[in-house]
């Protein structure tokens, strides 16, 4: 069963931090200090009748109580958005209040003992071509995040600093859904550039600013 939830009260970001692993959607400590690999739930964002559609699919082989939907503005703080039970194979949400520019999304996985796990993150952004490669944001701090459009993946990534001098290459990227990641916390601080290589045989020159 397809369950739909319509939302059209705005929703207020939260001002507190989390951590930018779980950020990214890898892993996520539980609320007993165990850490838990969250299984793909395909989680998917995109437009649908001027709205956002979020989807994702159930996961039959744990006991889920329920999954939250989470919202944010910079793929670092996330907001509450609404919480349905772990009873259906497949979950579709609309969001009405879509955010200016990029729009993060994650689910909250709990199972029935309350422990959790968050999947991994996917983006909408309102600005962003349906077939454009896009650092996001371009001021980064921890993981360097970049949009990475359907049926397209980086095969290659050599980063390289204001002078030109080579400082990473042959990164590897976390590129199983749309938005790809790329571990930058050992970079010091600066203006950085990075090439990108496509499995369709692209080239793409980008820039992105390192925080302290």
């Amino acid at each position: 069963m397809k369950q739909v939830i319509y939302i059209f009260t705005f929703i207020a970001l939260s001002a507190t931090s989390t951590n930018a692993q779980m950020a990214a959607g890898v892993v996520a400590s539980s609320v007993v200090n165990k850490t838990i690999v969250a299984p793909d739930v395909n989680l998917k964002a995109s437009f649908t009748n001027n709205a956002g559609e979020i989807s994702w699919k159930g996961i039959s082989q744990m006991n889920v109580r329920r999954y939250e939907l989470e919202k944010s503005a910079d793929g670092e703080n996330y907001s509450y958005i609404t919480a349905v039970p772990g009873t259906s194979s497949s979950f579709t949400i609309e969001d009405r209040n879509l955010l200016e520019n990029t729009n993060y999304y994650r689910v909250k996985i709990v199972d029935a003992d309350g422990n959790y796990m968050y999947s991994r993150v996917a983006l909408l952004d309102t600005k962003i071509g349906a077939n454009e490669i896009k650092v996001l944001p371009t001021q980064i701090n921890q993981k360097l995040f970049i949009w990475v459009p359907a049926n397209t993946s980086i095969s290659h990534a050599v980063i390289s600093d204001a002078s030109g001098r080579t400082v990473m290459s042959n990164t590897v990227i976390n590129n199983s859904t749309n938005l790809a990641a790329i571990e930058t916390a050992n970079l010091p601080a600066g203006v950085y550039n990075i090439k990108l290589q496509t499995n369709k045989g692209e080239t793409l020159k980008l820039k992105f600013n390192k925080q302290s």
